[in-house]
């Protein structure tokens, strides 16, 4: 074989490299994450397998494999005297993590309409975790906080004749007051027994049992070890984007009912559990889980790429609340200046939860230290709020799975003076009683499951650029090559030519001698 024959061989090998390189690495962008992304979608669903036993999926759902703790601080008023009888606002003491290890369990699994629906339970409980509390934290520590059932009577007796309201405070002398000392073990999930419920439940049972007044009085009392009603959810079969939608809460399907909230749309039931996402979210989409949340960055979580999701920050401003129905009309006003407070709901960054909660006591939501929420709600001895306050889902795009939450919220009373003489002298009031940190984050061993789509969909890329590169290298070469040589040929023809053209004129000289 001559020379030119091995380099021509040469030539068409590196131009089918080039080309097979170049289709192979455009293939590994476009072809392998969608087939990776059809794999992810098809075993991503609530179900079970052909043997009967929970998928992947049902056993991540039925048992979170989450370490998921419950962090609460508390805020103890300090001047409770000035308070009552000077007008003055309340000075608090912020105290805490109180540290509680959530085990999360789901019971009373069910499918129905060709296992596209699930209903479940989902059950809490909470162990005191003292090794991960402040070190002088412990749930016999006493706090003093605003009495819950004292403002209830302050509601009664609002508007009532001067005779109503001596014969109230009658039967509370010496058995309410304002403010209580209890301990944490009693404000949360103990409870604590107020005396003038035991009287009269002891005396008249059957008002307390019609009235369904709890034996005891605690801001979680009865939530350990129980679950807060059945839901019915969509298990992603047929449409991995329904997944984990919910449907009906405890019977009530679609919308809750005219006992919770102000307003049609705040009645909705929308979103999901907030356990489960849609695969793919590589755009970035709102997701809702009952209200709206969007993505604010990209992060790393337990090293792993995340998208950042978060509520809006306008989330709980007045308009928004007022719109969709969520201002309740007879909101009090506890500031008197429509700056603060606008007429007929709480104020911005604050949701009033008084339908949702037994007795409709005027508990008051809000993010931790009152985020994006008027600075005239801060009380001296609270920490100013800042950008550790925020509330966020860590999300994989590819599978959708939850990586990590942080959920901060706070728990405030809202406190009236009413027409008692007790409290004639104090100021309509805000207090918050506690702020939370609810927190998950994914273990190891799943961690490790949820890296294998991640780690192929890396390989995939890093191997289509790797590809991508070498075909154009091999094309650049290929150019060079043929441009080198279509040069070298104009050169040979150009020889040529004026070879020719040296002939034509040694012939055309020859023949004029002759």
């Amino acid at each position: 074989m001559s020379f030119c024959s091995i380099r021509l061989c040469l030539f068409i090998i590196l131009v089918v490299i080039g080309v097979i390189s170049l289709v192979f690495g455009i293939l590994a962008f476009i072809l392998v994450p969608k087939l990776i992304d059809k794999e992810v979608e098809e075993r991503t669903y609530l179900g079970r397998e052909s043997n009967g036993t929970d998928n992947i999926v049902l056993k991540m759902f039925r048992d979170p494999p989450y370490d998921i703790k419950l962090q609460i601080w508390t805020f103890s008023t300090q001047n409770v005297d000035e308070v009552i009888n000077k007008g003055k606002r309340p000075i608090v003491e912020e105290k805490g993590p109180y540290t509680f290890s959530v085990l999360m369990h789901k019971t009373n699994i069910s499918f129905d309409l060709n296992n596209t629906r699930l209903f479940f339970r989902n059950q809490r409980n909470y162990f005191f975790n003292a090794n991960q509390s402040c070190i002088n934290c412990s749930l016999s520590d006493w706090v003093t906080v605003p009495n819950i059932l004292f403002q209830k009577i302050i509601d009664i007796s609002i508007g009532q004749s001067f005779l109503i309201r001596k014969m109230i405070e009658l039967l509370i002398r010496n058995k309410e007051k304002v403010f209580i000392n209890v301990t944490v073990a009693e404000l949360l999930f103990d409870g604590y027994e107020d005396e003038l419920i035991k009287n009269i439940c002891s005396k008249i049972p059957s008002i307390c049992k019609a009235l369904n007044v709890p034996e005891r009085i605690g801001l979680f009392y009865g939530q350990n070890g129980t679950d807060d009603g059945l839901y019915e959810v969509n298990t992603g079969l047929n449409n991995v984007n329904l997944l984990d939608k919910v449907y009906s809460w405890n019977g009530q399907k679609g919308k809750l009912t005219n006992n919770y909230w102000y307003g049609e749309q705040a009645r909705m039931i929308n979103g999901t559990d907030a356990e489960l996402f849609k695969t793919g979210l590589y755009s970035g989409e709102n997701l809702e889980i009952s209200f709206e949340i969007e993505k604010q960055s990209i992060a790393t979580t337990s090293n792993i790429h995340v998208f950042r999701y978060s509520q809006p920050k306008n989330f709980l401003d007045f308009e928004n609340q007022q719109m969709q129905g969520f201002c309740n009309p007879n909101a009090a006003d506890y500031f008197h200046n429509s700056s603060i407070q606008k007429s007929g709901c709480a104020p911005s960054g604050l949701l009033e939860m008084s339908t949702c909660l037994p007795g409709q006591p005027r508990i008051l939501w809000s993010n931790s230290h009152f985020l994006n929420a008027p600075e005239a709600l801060l009380l001296k001895g609270m920490n100013l709020p800042s950008i550790n306050d925020y509330s966020y889902f860590d999300i994989e795009p590819i599978t959708g799975v939850v990586v990590g939450v942080q959920q901060k919220s706070q728990l405030n009373l809202g406190m009236l003076r009413g027409d008692l003489s007790i409290t004639r002298k104090m100021r309509d009031l805000i207090v918050p009683i506690i702020w939370i940190n609810e927190s998950a984050i994914i273990d190891n061993e799943t961690r490790e499951q949820l890296q294998i789509p991640i780690r192929i969909n890396l390989y995939t890329y890093i191997c289509g650029w790797v590809l991508t590169l070498f075909g154009i290298f091999c094309s650049l070469i290929i150019g060079s090559i043929a441009v080198k040589q279509c040069r070298r040929l104009a050169k040979v023809r150009n020889e040529i030519f004026c070879e020719d053209k040296n002939i034509s004129k040694y012939l055309k000289l020859k023949n004029n001698f002759t």
